[in-house]
């Protein structure tokens, strides 16, 4: 019987040049394995990000549309002005459907924003109230 080997002693093992080949192969397909993994956990938190980002892009632009088509009828006081006019609106808005870049889409929005606040109309119209 052996004495039993003292924690902080370690054994060598002899290893042939393929078995060194192998363990080093494995070794970097474990490495690679992590790698890819990690890549992929990113991809998808970056891909949940930029969907969060892009819907929020989304509505914003939907509220600004309508609430500048809500205004339009403001300026407009015959119905084939309004309708002039909102085409015009939305051809605007169509021209930077092709943006694609989350930056350049947030100060499209800020720009218009602010031109909308500076172009609003300074007496709104507010409709009647029916009475009950």
């Amino acid at each position: 019987m052996s004495p039993p080997l003292a924690p902080h002693t370690s054994t060598k093992v002899k290893l042939s040049v393929h078995e060194k080949h192998n363990l080093s192969h494995a070794v970097t397909r474990i490495g690679e394995r992590k790698k890819e993994r990690e890549r992929e956990a990113m991809s998808i938190a970056g891909a949940a990000g930029y969907l969060t980002r892009r819907a929020a892009q989304k509505e914003r632009v939907r509220i600004l549309y309508r609430r500048a088509l809500k205004d339009t009828l403001n300026w407009a006081v015959h119905r084939h002005l309004f309708y002039q006019d909102a085409s015009e609106l939305r051809e605007k808005f169509e021209a930077n459907k092709h943006v694609e870049d989350l930056d350049a889409i947030d100060r499209l929005i800020d720009d218009a924003e602010a031109q909308f606040v500076k172009f609003q109309h300074p007496d709104p119209y507010i409709g009647m109230l029916k009475s009950l």
